[in-house]
């Protein structure tokens, strides 16, 4: 489990780290080398992934640390100092700025104050002389839930087709495939062809307030209204749409989720008992598969795949993204993990005149 427990909680992996000094006995108290042992049923590349994103830092001593930046937070802006030792940043400092509305951001970008900030979310909006776009990939999509068998789907599916990506202004596309592309994974359909709905109705609940999955849904709408279908769309708040989905208590159902940037985070709506397995779906072939799933280039993954095509159990709609305008001088790498928390992260930042 990963609740707390003697000690502190657990590793990632679900086992309990050992520090052990070089001659194997216990670690004492010193800044002498470690040994870390870790005891957990996932396999080591999966556990070494999950363990990549877990910050190391030592109260009291901001030199020292697992990143790149150490962090002072002043009122609304956070201030991040160089620590040479961790991969050697070549930018010394970088000031966050909470900016209150989205004009005031706009006109700081116009006067040239900010060397990086998200673009407005109109879609004809152009980057001011100096600045560039730049498309973030986001390990992120609006999954399906179905309690209605696997019928609407293969219709859902057959519908984002038809939706253009230029409706999102750059913020999201329709999704391609069953799982996040920036995750490794090819686009794939499904291959269970859409039965018979005409005169059907389905209710479909979706997180309110969120503006992307309500463009895709209406959009939706219009299109299934061709084949004589009718959605009956619900905006429902996140909070209140969770419970409902741990509950089984929906029809259909639409909400974001971010995935941990690996291929095994598609277990989690695999699984028995994963996290977002809302609707009970199993299979008898993947016990076998999931001990093959040993890194992210295992052949296992292919059949899995093909598995999840033929029985589909929660597809994705749509697949966002964050469009951000910065100073064409600054050079960053995108990532599904973020600008900053991908490795190198900010400290592969430069300025390039």
């Amino acid at each position: 489990g990963r609740g707390p427990g003697p000690g502190g909680p657990p590793a990632p992996g679900g086992g309990r780290p050992r520090r052990r000094g070089p001659g194997g006995g216990v670690g004492r108290r010193g800044c002498g080398p470690r040994e870390v042992e870790l005891q957990a049923p996932r396999p080591p590349r999966r556990l070494l992934a999950e363990l990549a994103r877990v910050a190391i830092a030592r109260r009291g001593r901001p030199d020292l640390g697992s990143g790149p930046y150490a962090c002072v937070c002043s009122g609304t802006a956070w201030t991040l100092t160089a620590r040479p030792h961790f991969l050697k940043p070549a930018i010394p400092a970088f000031r966050f700025r909470l900016v209150p509305d989205a004009l005031g951001l706009q006109q700081q970008v116009a006067k040239g104050w900010l060397s990086l900030a998200p673009a407005p979310a109109r879609r004809s909006a152009k980057p001011p002389a100096g600045y560039r776009e730049l498309v973030q990939p986001m390990a992120a999509q609006a999954i399906l839930w179905s309690r209605l068998g696997p019928g609407p789907l293969a219709w859902m599916e057959r519908w984002r087709q038809a939706v253009p990506a230029e409706l999102f202004g750059g913020r999201a596309r329709p999704s391609r495939g069953l799982w996040p592309e920036c995750l490794g994974f090819t686009p794939r359909g499904l291959t269970l062809p859409p039965p018979p709905a005409r005169g059907q109705r389905w209710e479909l609940l979706y997180t309110a307030g969120d503006d992307l999955v309500q463009k895709a849904l209406l959009a939706l709408r219009a299109r299934a209204a061709q084949d004589g279908v009718t959605l009956d769309l619900r905006p429902v708040e996140a909070a209140l749409l969770y419970a409902r989905l741990l509950k089984g208590d929906f029809a259909l159902a639409v909400a974001c989720h971010l995935f941990e940037p690996h291929p095994w985070a598609v277990l989690d709506y695999l699984l028995p008992k994963g996290g977002l397995n809302f609707t009970g779906w199993a299979h008898p072939r993947l016990a076998a598969l999931e001990p093959r799933l040993d890194a992210p280039e295992s052949p296992a993954w292919a059949p899995l795949h093909a598995l999840r095509a033929a029985a589909p159990g929660a597809p994705p709609l749509l697949d966002p993204a964050d469009v951000l305008w910065l100073d064409a001088r600054l050079k960053v790498t995108p990532s599904p993990l973020g600008l900053y928390l991908s490795t190198p992260g900010a400290a592969g930042w430069r300025w390039e005149p």
